[in-house]
């Protein structure tokens, strides 16, 4: 698994009082609901989809070099490339 700066995981998606909440790792709420922050997903599908981003990643690049070291020894092939073109995206690199 690569480090990288964003919150580390699990991630998960919590329910209080009517409220939704995205719990970090670190334990502390990110997000909360948009009559707090308008600026926040609009529905559950995107709230989990968030909550999912770290072992998506994770799954992702462990799945990516799996793929690459079979099919080509470890070099990036065009059946990795749009893999490995959103985990770029994914750390902010287009």
């Amino acid at each position: 698994m690569t480090e990288h700066k964003w919150t580390p995981g699990p991630w998960c998606v919590k329910y209080e009082g009517g409220n939704t909440k995205l719990v970090m790792g670190d334990g502390a709420v990110h997000m909360c609901d948009m009559c707090y922050y308008p600026w926040v997903p609009e529905n559950d599908a995107d709230w989990h989809l968030i909550a999912a981003a770290p072992d998506l990643y994770e799954a992702l690049e462990d799945m990516v070099d799996v793929v690459e070291y079979f099919m080509g020894l470890g070099v990036p092939n065009k059946e990795t490339s749009e893999a490995r073109a959103a985990l770029a995206k994914a750390r902010g690199k287009q």
